[in-house]
């Protein structure tokens, strides 16, 4: 008579594979919550003029600690997300902007998207939760 207990373990890998599409799913709907929070945050214009020059100037400029405010909306059309793969099979989520000016409000006073994500983790924590359920 056989006696014993036999245990299966399931790798790293084998159960990020499993879990890979769930993780996905909620990793997608994480990263477009953080990104709707962003844009959301720094649609706020401004009073404008022209210079004699013709350039663009904002009236009313934000203060440190503030978003952004928007004069010529290049920063919003450039806010932009995309999905990375990780391990292979994983995703990472990530927001970002290719507007040259961005760095500079980013960490001259004016964060706009690490402050948008602190803000907003709560939100972004169920989103990846509902994401990774399937539900809307």
């Amino acid at each position: 008579m056989a006696t014993g207990v036999r245990i299966e373990l399931i790798t790293a890998n084998q159960f990020l594979k499993n879990t890979s599409p769930k993780w996905n799913a909620g990793i997608a709907a994480a990263t477009l919550e953080a990104h709707n929070y962003i844009t959301k945050h720094i649609k706020r214009t401004q009073p404008t003029t022209r210079t004699a020059s013709g350039k663009l100037v904002g009236l009313n400029p934000s203060k440190p600690g503030e978003y952004p405010k928007v004069v010529s909306r290049r920063l919003i059309q450039g806010l932009n997300f995309k999905m990375k793969k990780d391990f292979g099979f994983l995703n990472k989520g990530e927001v970002y902007t290719k507007v040259k000016y961005a760095r500079a409000l980013e960490y001259g006073g004016r964060s706009f998207m690490r402050r948008g994500v602190k803000a907003n983790m709560h939100q972004i924590g169920w989103a990846f939760l509902r994401g990774a359920k399937g539900v809307k």
